[in-house]
């Protein structure tokens, strides 16, 4: 029989469990045989990574039909098995109709919060009127997202496949760390704000910033002017001890940032000036009257409001 051929046989047994001792065996002296001809180091582990995360999509798919269970499968035996197929040219990779990976798209509405788990476990707390878009597994030398409005990150530290997320015509590139993105498409600035590891944001010409713990990089949309601040983190992430915190906020900013908490609409009436002062305030566990009430003897305004139905 030809050598190719009953690798392919062994492999698609290994997968079903079905394989005998005599046929593991055999199946372990291809794998070290191809191996050693074929792929050097650097490529195994690459080609390694990629077959593996696509495994664990198919074979739980696998399991919700079959109802066998599959615990005893050697997962990055497996893994090295069908790269070593790759490397030989094989079809069997289609033959399992391998998905590719699926666009996952999480949201919030307004005055509602969110953790998301990645593939990678990492962990992403989406801010209210936020959405993260991420493919269904990293299936490539990098682990990117898509994020819109406000997110904190905890990336799980991966040196081999390094994490980007894209907002707002920003691009933060991080390897292991936790870090605030705040990309509301209504503002006209960015800030990503790093609270541990470091971070490098990058925009359409180039590095702008390698952030440190307690910097923030404030980018300005509209003139693409940035600054890199130094201050404590936690003031951007206040948000998830549910403390809504003004710092130097315009009354138009803090509108928009009210109204994403309790999912309101507001109307202010006041005159022309009170547009150009900048208001400060910390509402721990705030509550809508007590917030509004708040903001109308700091801006000498009448606010009023109505419920939105953001979803």
């Amino acid at each position: 029989m030809d050598h190719q051929k009953r690798f392919h046989e062994l492999v698609d047994k290994h997968l079903n469990g079905d394989l005998s001792t005599g046929e593991k065996n055999e199946l372990e002296s291809h794998y070290r045989h191809y191996e050693r001809k074929l792929l050097t180091p650097r490529k195994k582990q690459e080609v390694r990574r990629t077959i593996f995360q696509q495994l664990l999509v198919h074979l739980g798919k696998v399991e919700k039909t079959s109802g066998r269970k599959r615990t005893n499968l050697n997962f990055v035996r497996i893994a090295a098995s069908l790269a070593l197929i790759i490397a030989l040219g094989a079809t069997l990779l289609n033959e399992f109709k391998f998905d590719r990976a699926e666009v996952i798209t999480i949201a919030t509405g307004f005055g509602e919060r969110k953790e998301v788990v990645l593939p990678d476990s990492s962990t992403v707390t989406l801010n209210a009127g936020s959405s993260i878009s991420y493919p269904s597994f990293f299936d490539t030398d990098i682990r990117q997202v898509t994020l819109k409005g406000e997110a904190f990150f905890q990336i799980e530290h991966n040196p081999d496949q390094p994490f980007l997320v894209s907002a707002a015509g920003l691009t933060t590139k991080v390897l292991g760390t936790t870090f605030n993105i705040n990309a509301y498409g209504t503002s006209e600035k960015i800030k990503v704000s790093l609270k541990t590891g470091s971070v490098q944001v990058d925009g359409k010409d180039g590095t702008l910033a390698i952030l440190k713990p307690d910097e923030q990089l404030l980018y300005h949309n509209k003139t693409g002017i940035y600054s890199v601040l130094t201050q404590k983190t936690d003031n951007d992430t206040s948000w998830m001890k549910n403390i809504l915190k003004l710092n130097d906020h315009s009354l138009q900013e803090a509108q928009k940032i009210v109204e994403r908490w309790f999912n309101v609409e507001l109307q202010i009436e006041s005159n022309g000036e009170v547009t150009q002062q900048t208001i400060t305030g910390k509402f721990i566990d705030p509550k809508l009257d007590e917030t509004l009430h708040s903001l109308e003897l700091l801006t000498g305004t009448k606010i009023t409001y109505k419920k939105q139905n953001h979803k």
